[in-house]
């Protein structure tokens, strides 16, 4: 425990000696060699030193967390988990910590992530780009992004400064003739979310949209069992949608109705990839997202809610996110890739 406290009360001295690398990389050996000493469930039984073990371990978390917020403007803390919970606290510092350490040791890559930033409060600063994190590289080679409805963490906040992240990452996709009219609505208010949720059960039992044709029934129920677990998956978030800690709203200026295929798809291309960059962003950053298109049946309402201009600007898609509750995703059951990929003709 000694170390711990040397390492915590040593950080002004690393960061001069070793720079903001070197600090981060000694708190991420100190907190990892603090789990160890500490496993899960230490402070369980009966006893005083149950007790001044557990006020111990918060306290070094605590003075970890702080020095970490010092040296690495990526890690957002949380002061009330810190004090309410300091094993949960400390798991989430000792995984970015991994991370940063991953990152460190890789050479830069620019597909996906965003640069540090030392504009604290603010976010980092658009167009810097970060070495690819441990979630980033299983993305890139091929794990699967999974829509996630019931193993949203519905208790912990999103820090605002991952939400920067992403955004500033999804803003990299294309848009037509670059003129950037998206948008992202994001709403983290609780009541708001109330309010927004409300509007979002109502829309999932109004139905709306075509129904499924004759070829699309064999696809959907190739897999026995997918579609029950969608419906499942779906119930479980319609009655937890407004615990959910955040909602992202895609939206993009101009409206598509009466519009030709070139106009549409002008429109619709210039967000829905950046929406989707979005969602890859996230999971990059321990986030898990649905896409929904709740926002449709009564985007009317919605865009009241949100003071969005409904006659100027069109609402895309709903997307509840939170962190995930662990993070072993397997890829989706699909139809085989001969019946999708079609060779210079259809």
């Amino acid at each position: 425990m000694q170390q711990f406290a040397e390492d915590a009360g040593e950080l002004t001295a690393l960061r001069r000696g070793q720079g903001v690398e070197g600090s981060v990389q000694e708190l991420g050996h100190g907190i990892l060699g603090l789990g160890q000493e500490f496993p899960a469930g230490f402070g369980d039984g009966d006893g005083i030193g149950a007790a001044v073990r557990g006020v111990s371990f918060a306290a070094h978390v605590a003075c970890l967390f702080k020095s970490v917020a010092d040296a690495d403007h990526h890690c957002a803390i949380d002061a009330q988990l810190v004090a309410q919970d300091p094993l949960r606290a400390g798991a989430d510092l000792g995984e970015h910590l991994q991370h940063k350490m991953l990152a460190d040791a890789e050479p830069e890559r620019t597909g996906l992530g965003i640069r540090g930033t030392s504009n604290r409060g603010r976010g980092p600063a658009k167009g810097d780009v970060q070495p690819l994190r441990g979630e980033q590289r299983e993305i890139s080679g091929g794990r699967a992004v999974r829509a996630v409805r019931k193993r949203l963490d519905l208790d912990r906040p999103v820090p605002r400064s991952l939400i920067y992240e992403c955004v500033d990452l999804a803003t990299q996709a294309p848009t037509g003739r670059n003129r950037q009219r998206w948008h992202f609505i994001v709403v983290t208010d609780r009541e708001r979310r109330r309010l927004v949720g409300d509007i979002f059960r109502r829309a999932l039992t109004t139905g709306g949209g075509q129904p499924p044709t004759e070829r699309d029934l064999p696809r959907m129920f190739a897999h026995p069992g997918s579609m029950e677990r969608i419906s499942d998956g779906l119930r479980h978030l319609h009655d937890n949608i407004h615990r959910v800690p955040a909602f992202v709203i895609p939206a993009i200026e101009g409206r598509t109705e009466g519009a030709s295929v070139l106009d549409q798809s002008m429109t619709w291309g210039s967000i829905l990839p950046a929406a989707w960059s979005f969602m890859l962003a996230a999971r990059a950053r321990g986030l898990g997202t649905v896409w929904t298109t709740a926002q449709g049946p009564l985007e009317r309402e919605l865009a009241k809610a949100l003071a969005v201009p409904y006659d100027e600007v069109m609402l895309a898609a709903f997307i509840p996110m939170a962190f995930t509750i662990g993070t072993n995703f397997k890829p989706a059951h699909r139809i085989p890739r001969e019946q999708v990929l079609r060779w210079e003709r259809w």
